[in-house]
């Protein structure tokens, strides 16, 4: 409120760091409902960031609520929600069917993780088709050529697989041209 016309964003900003560090502090200390109250006080601060709704998915993935954590993360439509939505069906596959995900989150980067939980149920057609889909869209990085290789070692194992991986991580390694 009293912040030079010019410093208000920078402030606000600043207030909503501070809120989600100390959030992460107290779930990190097992203060779970502590953290929850900053995450929802974060997100009232600035609805379109992403870091408040990651924060109380993180608690809620604390809880257990492992369905109701994704569907935070997913409301973020960022990047970072998306590595933990990741994250959450890596650790409790099934929590969550593939479409609702594409529903709740509609980004291309959601294809990926629909196609490797769709790999992980063994689905290999809609799998791969999801897979397909993901690298026209996104484009052949590194990123997408490990979670490829990723979804074929799921349906088909092998050294396909485990060479598209290496390749990823060697393009990932390189020097800029």
């Amino acid at each position: 409120k009293h912040a030079v016309p010019g410093d208000v964003a920078a402030e606000r900003q600043r207030w909503l760091d501070m809120l989600v560090q100390v959030g992460v502090q107290a779930l990190a200390r097992g203060e779970i409902a502590e953290a929850e109250k900053l995450a929802k006080k974060a997100r009232r601060a600035d609805k379109k960031a992403p870091e408040p709704g990651c924060l109380l998915g993180d608690v809620l993935r604390k809880r257990g609520q492992h369905a109701a954590a994704v569907k935070s993360y997913a409301e973020t439509r960022s990047r970072m929600g998306l590595d933990r939505i990741a994250a959450t069906l890596r650790e409790n596959p099934g929590v969550i069917e593939p479409r609702d995900l594409l529903v709740m989150c509609p980004m291309k980067g959601a294809v990926l993780v629909v196609a490797r939980e769709y790999a992980r149920r063994g689905e290999k057609d809609l799998a791969m088709r999801a897979a397909k889909l993901a690298g026209r869209q996104l484009g052949a990085t590194p990123t997408v050529a490990a979670v490829l290789a990723d979804i074929l070692c799921l349906t088909e194992g092998g050294g396909a697989a485990d060479k598209i991986a290496v390749d990823a991580v060697q393009a990932y390694l390189a020097p800029p041209a």
